[in-house]
């Protein structure tokens, strides 16, 4: 008989910690869940916003078409890949030229914005060469790097 009750105890004391550790193992796993779920949705959002910032990039491209002609869309390009392999000084005269003759131009704006970024210190950034900043903050570039940060 004592084997018995032993063994009862013994059995229901198994049980009793069996529950208990599977509470607690469902208490990790819904834990576990929601993290993920919340990473799953943090990831869509990021998704959706570079999705957002792709078609503006795309439309702002797009405007330069309705302006430009096709060599000059080349011509822009050109002299904007020219900037990007001056400094200094040459890259502000690039800077410049782009302005004087393609103001309405996304790169022109692009170049102004990273130009403004790497010669001027603090709030001198709002002011690049007598062009203010803010009216270029819709510029995009359209491989989505950003843009005068």
């Amino acid at each position: 008989m004592r084997k018995s009750v032993a063994l009862w105890l013994f059995v229901f004391a198994g049980v009793h910690l069996f529950a208990a550790t599977s509470e607690e193992r469902i208490a990790e796993l819904e834990k576990r869940v929601t993290t993920l779920e919340q990473r799953l949705l943090e990831q869509q959002k990021r998704q959706e916003t570079m999705q957002s910032l792709q078609r503006k990039a795309h439309q702002r491209a797009q405007a330069d078409v309705k302006v430009y002609s096709r060599s000059e869309l080349q011509q822009i390009e050109k002299l904007y890949q020219t900037w990007g392999q001056k400094k200094g000084e040459e890259q502000k005269a690039v800077a410049l030229t782009l302005l004087e003759k393609y103001p309405k131009a996304n790169r022109t704006g692009c170049a102004l914005l990273y130009l403004a970024r790497r010669t001027a210190p603090g709030r001198a950034r709002a002011r690049c060469s007598g062009e203010t900043l803010p009216a270029r903050r819709a510029e995009f570039s359209v491989s989505l790097r950003p843009v005068g940060r």
